[in-house]
């Protein structure tokens, strides 16, 4: 049974709140912001899900493996 991940809601939320406290003038304009740091976006959006993937994988193999003995 794969678990649900809390990393996709939690990065649509900081988004929105990134883009709402733009509109709200709280910080600066986001144009040049994400044009200098969206490649920086990507790279921590891919190595949060391989370090999830890695921790859903080491849980599923550590229960495997006691299934296995009990047999």
């Amino acid at each position: 049974m794969r678990t649900r991940s809390i990393v996709g809601p939690i990065i649509l939320i900081c988004v929105g709140l990134v883009f709402l406290l733009s509109n709200l003038g709280w910080i600066p304009n986001l144009g040049q912001l994400l044009r200098t740091w969206w490649p920086l976006i990507l790279i921590v959006v891919g190595v949060s899900m391989l370090l999830e993937r890695a921790w859903c994988a080491r849980q599923t193999d550590g229960a495997g493996a006691s299934r296995k003995d009990d047999v």
